[in-house]
């Protein structure tokens, strides 16, 4: 139900398992995805924490809690959250990248090239983070990195999104 976007079928057949059973940090979890995907944030989060305190081993509750406080503009949250993540789980190239996209947001961009690096050494072919650790090499007065990165996001997409965005990045860098 939730990989065919039927979030609302999926939410009431999740809270229908949870009244069943409520012990199960799984169910918490994906219900919390599932009002996570819908857009109702604010719902998804206390699913998340239960999910959490159920079982603190799942480094996915991190993640999408991460995500939750990211959106929210909560960084310090989302660190933190991208960090437990991480330290249950350190091959997750999207926890690497958000982590890294908090740190540019936060103007900490050693860590964020630090972490959107690993992100590309685990999964080298999003064009997407490419673009970040562009941002984040901008922050950091790296001008020549950043142009780099920008060029290959472009080269590794037809995204007409990721392109002119990282176009118009260029552009303002004189390198359009």
């Amino acid at each position: 139900m939730l990989k065919d976007g039927h979030y609302t079928l999926a939410i009431e057949e999740l809270t229908k398992a949870i009244e069943f059973d409520p012990s199960k940090a799984i169910v918490y979890l994906m219900r919390g995805g599932a009002y996570y995907r819908k857009g109702d944030h604010d719902l998804a989060l206390p699913d998340l924490d239960m999910a959490i305190e159920l079982d603190p081993d799942i480094a996915a509750a991190y993640y999408n809690r991460g995500s939750i406080y990211y959106y929210k503009k909560m960084f310090d949250r989302a660190i933190s959250d991208f960090s437990h993540a991480l330290a249950i789980d350190d091959s997750d190239p999207g926890a690497y990248h958000n982590r890294g996209c908090a740190y540019i947001m936060k103007g900490q961009y050693d860590k964020a090239i630090a972490d959107i690096t690993q992100s590309i050494e685990l999964d080298p072919s999003d064009p997407r983070v490419y673009s970040s650790r562009g941002r984040a090499y901008i922050g950091n007065q790296q001008r020549e990195q950043a142009v780099k990165d920008f060029r290959k996001a472009i080269s590794m997409t037809s995204d007409p999104d990721v392109i002119s965005k990282a176009k118009e990045v260029l552009r303002e860098l004189g390198e359009g």
